[in-house]
Order: structure tokens, then C-alpha cells, then sequence
């Protein structure tokens, strides 16, 4: 699915993903500064203005938004991996095009025989 499949439609799911986005960075910065075990829906709640009651439509406990945290947390971590992959084989890619390129195989005689990257495609070199 692309970002847009997944995004909300209608105005009441917009505003509820955004107040979950923003209940999430406040949990973030409480996490920081307290730890786990400093972590309050009533907190969260306070520092977003809202009556705690409200937060509990969103995160029914403390367990649940932190298990959210974990999550998102992982999902980066994932994020972070593809694209670290996707990079490496994209320069492993290029150093073997600029190896093959460039090789250069002396024979006997010390003249130069032909780089990989000459012959192929090329059948078998002439003498």
C-alpha cells in the first residue's frame, strides 16, 4: 500500500491520526527525560492540554502507548536497515562496474590483455 492508501479520509480520522501523532512525541519527550517507568497517560494528557479521559480513547493504558513507542521505535529501526542496504548495493554495484572497467591483466609477453569488462559481450580477444 502506498502512503496515500493509508491515509485517513475523512476529517475525523485526519484529526485523530494527528492528536495520536502528537500524543506520541509528548510520550517520546517524557520517555527522555523520566524513562519507561516515568511514563503518565495523566501526564501525556496534562502536557497536551487534554482531560485524561480523552487519552484513554486513544490508549486504553500506559502499557499500550508505550508498546506503540516500541514499535514505531522498531519500524525505524527497520527503515533505517532497508535503506542502509539498498545504499550498500548500490556502491557495491558501482565499485564492481569501476573494478571491471579498469582491470587491466598483463600477459607474458608484458604487453596488456584485455580488462573482463572489454571482453565481455565480445567473444574471444584476437592476438
Amino acid at each position: 500500500m502506498t502512503a496515500t492508501q493509508n491515509a485517513p479520509r475523512t476529517a475525523r480520522e485526519r484529526a485523530r491520526a494527528e492528536l495520536t501523532r502528537e500524543i506520541k512525541e509528548a510520550a517520546r519527550r517524557q520517555l527522555a527525560a523520566t524513562g519507561a517507568d516515568g511514563i503518565s497517560l495523566r501526564a501525556v494528557a496534562r502536557e497536551l492540554g487534554m482531560a485524561s479521559s480523552a487519552l484513554y480513547r486513544y490508549y486504553p493504558s500506559r502499557d499500550d502507548l508505550l508498546t506503540a513507542l516500541i514499535i514505531d521505535a522498531y519500524d525505524a529501526v527497520g527503515d533505517a536497515a532497508e535503506q542502509a542496504v539498498q545504499q550498500t548495493m548500490h556502491e557495491l554495484q558501482e565499485l564492481r562496474r569501476e573494478q571491471a572497467s579498469s582491470l587491466v591483466i598483463p600477459d607474458s609477453a608484458g604487453g596488456a590483455m584485455p580488462s573482463p569488462g572489454d571482453l565481455m559481450g565480445r567473444g574471444r580477444p584476437r592476438r
